[in-house]
């Protein structure tokens, strides 16, 4: 029996170290995108910090033999991934830039093990998806019911042409159509993995937990978490840090 060794998960994410310097900086971006997102700010961070990058299973350059072991449709398997990089890179004091998904991937990391951040930059964060009586989400649950439909349709011509019908989009609801094409770059069952992960996903609770200082950025014009986040923040995390970034879409990298 061959017993995985710790190069395995360096591997397996396709992990990678820039620049010098005794500070690093752990950047997460979502699962639905790759580390080469992170490529202007590591130009410049590099001259002054230690970077650390990798891509989650299912994207970029990750290995795909272990697509099928778990099939990812937890957030804790991509959060187990994480842990398992810092741990074999024996990281601790770190300061995490997180974005999406993988903002929410650095919050259970901190929750579990307070002891790895110094600080947390968390770029567009929601802590829920999912519209309730408590949180008012973007999205409702049948929004992502239609958009789960459509994953369906549309899952043949991913396989053959990986290219959207356009008479779908046609059709298709206008606040669903940006979260629709960022899955779409992904292989069909991981897209569709990474949608019940964002309809599952409730962590305000572990929100509260978290003891490092954060700071909270939010695009101005991002399409798929409303603006009023920031005053969620704001009132409910007093030593926090909330900043409106003036950029469009869903990187403001």
């Amino acid at each position: 029996m061959n017993l995985p060794t710790p190069n395995d998960i360096l591997i397996k994410c396709n992990v990678n170290l820039y620049g010098t310097g005794d500070q690093i900086i752990v950047f997460v971006q979502s699962i639905t995108t790759n580390q080469t997102i992170w490529r202007h700010q590591l130009s410049e961070l590099g001259k002054h910090f230690k970077c650390l990058t990798f891509d989650f299973v299912g994207v970029g350059k990750s290995d795909m033999r272990h697509a099928g072991v778990q099939r990812y449709i937890r957030i804790e398997h991509h959060l187990n991934d994480f842990l398992a990089i810092l741990d074999v890179l024996k990281i601790q004091k770190a300061q995490l830039v997180g974005h999406g998904l993988g903002a929410a991937v650095g919050v259970l990391a901190a929750a579990q093990r307070p002891a790895l951040f110094e600080t947390m930059h968390l770029f567009d964060f929601t802590p829920q998806f999912i519209r309730t009586d408590e949180f008012e989400a973007y999205y409702s649950r049948e929004d992502f019911e239609h958009l789960w439909k459509y994953l369906t349709i549309d899952y043949l011509s991913w396989s053959s042409i990986k290219n959207s019908d356009n008479n779908l989009k046609k059709v298709m609801p206008e606040k669903l159509l940006g979260l629709y094409d960022s899955l779409t770059q992904l292989r069909p069952d991981f897209a569709q993995a990474a949608l019940r992960i964002k309809y599952d996903l409730n962590i305000r609770a572990t929100l509260d937990e978290i003891i490092v200082p954060i700071y909270f950025y939010h695009s101005l014009k991002e399409p798929t978490v409303p603006l009023w986040i920031s005053e969620y923040y704001s009132d409910r995390y007093p030593n926090g840090w909330v900043k409106i970034l003036n950029s469009e879409g869903r990187q403001p990298q």
